[in-house]
C-alpha cells in the first residue's frame, strides 16, 4: 500500500477563542447567508494558502493562524474568488482567483489542475488522478477537491469544495482512498468509487511554488 500526506498536519488547523481545533478554515464562519451557503471555494484556497505561508513556503502579510486571523484571509480571498450563483464551480475561477490572489500580494505560485468530466468515456482514468494528487501531497500542500457529485461514495458532500491530506492506494488501484478536511470535520474517503460513479465530475487542484522562487527562500 503507497501512502503520501502533507508533512506537518497541524499547519492546517485552527483554533477558535474556545481553543476547539479545526480541520482548516471553515465557510460557516462567513458574515452572510450567502457566504456561508457558497463560501467553500474561497475557504479551501484560504486554507492551502495558509498552509503554504506556515510552512515557510510563500509569503504574504498574515497576522496569526486562529480564527480571526483565517477569517480576515478569508475575506480577503473572497474579492478574488467570489463564487457564482452556482459557487465555485469550475477550477478555473479557483485558480484564477489565486493567482491574481498571489500577483497582488507578491509572491509567485502555480495552480495546476485535473478536470474529470462527467462523462465516463471523456474521463482520464482513475491511476492518472491518484498520481496527481500523489504529487500534489509530494510537493507538501494539500490538494483541493471540487466534487459536483458524490456518486456511490459516502461522506461526501456534492457540489462542494473540500482539502485532500491524505491518501493510500495499492499497486492496481483496486483501493483508493483519500483523507479529506472539511471545516470542522475530517473523513477518510472511498476516492475509487467517487470517481467511478460520479455523474458531474469534479476536478483536482494542486497548489507549488515554483523551483526559482524556493530556492531563493
Amino acid at each position: 500500500m503507497e501512502t503520501k500526506s502533507i508533512k506537518t498536519i497541524s499547519h492546517i488547523n485552527v483554533v477558535d477563542s474556545t481553543g476547539l481545533e479545526y480541520f482548516g478554515c471553515n465557510q460557516q464562519w462567513y458574515e452572510t447567508f450567502w457566504q456561508r451557503l457558497s463560501g467553500c471555494g474561497p475557504s479551501v484556497a484560504t486554507t492551502l494558502l495558509l498552509y503554504l505561508q506556515r510552512s515557510g513556503q510563500i509569503d504574504f502579510a498574515v497576522s496569526g493562524y486562529d480564527q480571526t486571523d483565517c477569517k480576515l484571509v478569508m475575506d480577503d480571498i473572497w474579492s478574488y474568488i467570489t463564487p457564482t450563483r452556482q459557487g465555485v464551480n469550475t477550477s478555473d475561477l479557483f485558480c484564477e482567483g489565486i493567482l491574481r490572489f498571489a500577483s497582488d500580494q507578491g509572491f509567485k505560485i502555480e495552480c495546476e489542475r485535473f478536470v474529470f468530466p462527467r462523462f465516463d468515456e471523456e474521463r482520464p482514468e482513475l491511476k492518472d488522478a491518484v498520481q496527481f494528487i500523489a504529487d500534489g501531497l509530494s510537493h507538501d500542500c494539500p490538494v483541493a477537491f471540487l466534487n459536483l457529485h458524490n456518486g456511490k461514495a459516502k461522506n461526501l458532500e456534492a457540489w462542494h469544495w473540500v482539502s485532500i491530506v491524505a491518501l493510500d492506494y495499492d499497486a492496481d488501484f483496486k483501493t483508493v482512498n483519500v483523507t479529506i478536511f472539511d471545516g470542522d470535520k475530517s473523513d477518510r474517503i472511498d476516492f475509487k468509487t467517487f470517481y467511478e460513479t460520479t455523474k458531474k465530475g469534479g476536478a483536482l487542484v494542486s497548489l507549488r511554488v515554483p523551483l526559482t522562487q524556493s530556492s531563493d527562500s
